[in-house]
Parts: structure tokens; C-alpha cells; sequence
């Protein structure tokens, strides 16, 4: 997956940016690397992007089934359960931590079907 797609893929899924129109920064080849870390750091582009992955039931669980970032975990917070748009942002600041870049987190992420 690249980061252009997966914030397709959260504008599919209800994605609003609060300032820029994205649709059109993105159909005019204008999508600038100050913007797209504005929408990395939105709460609201995380919570959209989880709604465009795929899971399955594991044991009552719900499992990611994007590469290689598995959940399985249950936590109380606001979305009911860990594992979704929370997990996926802290896999992102790890990745970013650990000295990797944006691209190759998105890179390890399969693609929807």
C-alpha cells in the first residue's frame, strides 16, 4: 500500500480534511508532504482509514487481516476495543521510532480487495 492510497482509503470511508479539499489536491497531482503529515496526525483520518481494512471474527475477536499487523488484543477505550485505528497510529510513531519512514510503513500494509 502507499500513502496515497491508503488516504484514498480513508476518504472513502467519511475521510474529511479540515482545511484542504483532498479529492481535488490529489486529482491535481497536489498533495504536498506538509498536508499529507497533517492528515497522519489526524485522530479522525486514523479512525476512517480502519473503517477501509478488512477483519474477521478470531474466537470472538476482532483480527486485522492487513499484512502484517495482526490484532487480537481487547482494550476499553472509545472505539470499544484495541486493535483498529489506535493500534495502526502507534505502529506508526514505533515504525517511525525505530528510524523507518512513512512509506515503508504504509508499504508493509496490504492493499484491500
Amino acid at each position: 500500500m502507499t500513502i496515497l492510497t491508503a488516504i484514498k482509503l480513508a476518504i472513502k470511508n467519511g475521510y474529511k480534511h479540515q482545511v484542504f479539499n483532498l479529492e481535488t489536491m490529489i486529482k491535481d497531482d497536489m498533495l504536498d508532504p506538509d498536508t499529507v503529515n497533517s492528515i497522519l496526525l489526524n485522530r479522525n483520518f486514523w479512525i476512517a482509514f480502519d473503517e477501509g481494512l478488512e477483519y474477521h471474527e478470531s474466537g470472538g475477536i476482532k483480527v486485522m487481516k492487513t499484512g502484517r499487523h495482526k490484532c487480537n488484543e481487547k482494550c476499553k477505550n472509545t472505539i470499544g476495543w484495541y486493535g483498529g485505528w489506535k493500534y495502526m497510529w502507534e505502529k506508526l510513531i514505533d515504525h517511525l521510532a525505530s528510524d523507518k519512514s512513512i512509506q515503508s510503513f504504509f508499504e508493509s500494509l496490504e492493499e484491500p480487495k
